[in-house]
């Protein structure tokens, strides 16, 4: 059940190749292991007008992708880091981000506090 709810921060003319969310999904899923349908992604574009950080110009800027993990459980530090480094390699490379760019949140458990169809994750 992971969730992936990605904002991009869009760089001036920049447009979503048409088959990239498709990609992220894909390689989401072949990095949690997940059988088809069971892990979700969604893009949230946002104009680079509507990004904003202290102090620097955005006239020459590649904007942050900033990525949302929802599981059913977080899992253990090491595994965090192993699904971190794979994440980031192919979000950067789908979007064409540096590695640097990428950032990723992993969010509380969804037990107990997430609903899907009426019925609470358990």
């Amino acid at each position: 059940m992971p969730q992936l709810d990605i904002d991009i921060i869009f760089r001036n003319n920049e447009t979503l190749k048409a088959d990239a969310v498709q990609r992220l999904a894909d390689a989401a899923g072949k990095v949690f292991d997940t059988p088809p349908g069971k892990t979700w992604v969604k893009i949230n574009p946002v104009p680079r007008n509507y990004w904003a950080e202290n102090k620097v110009s955005l006239d020459s800027y590649v904007g942050p992708v900033i990525v949302n993990i929802l599981k059913r459980h977080v899992p253990s530090p090491d595994m965090i880091e192993a699904e971190v480094t794979e994440l980031t390699r192919v979000i950067a490379g789908i979007l064409d981000r540096p590695h640097e760019n990428v950032h990723l949140k992993y969010e509380a458990d969804a037990i107990g506090r997430v609903a899907y169809g009426g019925k609470l994750v358990k």
